[in-house]
């Protein structure tokens, strides 16, 4: 079979005006879509590390205590109530993503008391504040400190009471998500109202800052971020 000329005209005509049609039609389908940008399916990105909600954790720590400074609690020519001792201790700590940490506490402490008490006990409610330098690494190394209340007496029995400031820094080591290992040293400064020990001696009667080095060994647990709290 042979085309004619016409025929052909025809035919290219037809052809041109299908194509002309259909890119019209996309055309007006890409206009549309720019016309209209949330009909465009799009990705959400995870939330960056600053928007993750803040964690919870306690804290169980024991450790070993030396006082180096004691003359007021401790006068000349007396037995000294405040020696070596060790002790343990609870905290909570709401940490947010900045690496800042709010955190309570209580620890008890035995200490040596050169007889003049049974045992030397302790026991001090802090709060303070703990900043974490790097937590992307296992290691992360860290300050504190904190403010709180003491009180100091024989075994079971109260003596007398003060207040306290604490210092010191550390490290937290990644055992697993949700457990670490910590280890701090730090410098408790403590001052205590006057009392009286049975053998007839008056302690603190003068104002002065008592200090001492605690080193605490422990393990914090992670038990939920503050959304799951709320």
């Amino acid at each position: 079979m042979r085309y004619t000329s016409s025929a052909f005209a025809r035919v290219s005509g037809a052809l041109i005006a299908t194509l002309s049609l259909a890119f019209s039609i996309l055309s007006t389908a890409a206009a549309r879509a720019d016309d209209e940008p949330d009909a465009v399916h799009h990705v959400e990105p995870p939330p960056g590390p600053d928007d993750h909600p803040a964690t919870l954790s306690v804290e169980v720590h024991g450790g070993a205590n030396a006082p180096i400074e004691r003359s007021t609690i401790c006068p000349p020519a007396a037995g000294c109530v405040l020696g070596l001792g060790v002790g343990v201790g609870v905290q909570i700590e709401r940490r947010t993503s900045d690496r800042v940490g709010l955190w309570a506490g209580y620890d008890f402490w035995l200490l040596d008391s050169n007889a003049v008490f049974e045992l030397g006990a302790l026991h001090a409610i802090r709060g303070g504040v703990r900043y974490v330098f790097d937590d992307s690494t296992m290691v992360h190394p860290f300050v504190d400190a904190g403010i709180g209340l003491m009180a100091f007496g024989d075994t079971a029995s109260v003596a007398t009471v003060g207040g306290l400031i604490t210092a010191g820094g550390g490290a937290e080591l990644e055992l697993s998500e949700s457990v670490v290992f910590v280890t701090a040293l730090e410098a408790w400064l403590f001052a205590t109202a006057p009392f009286e020990t049975r053998d007839a001696i008056e302690r603190a009667s003068d104002f002065g800052v008592n200090v001492a080095l605690q080193i605490t060994i422990g393990i914090s647990v992670l038990v939920g971020p503050e959304a799951a709290l709320r």
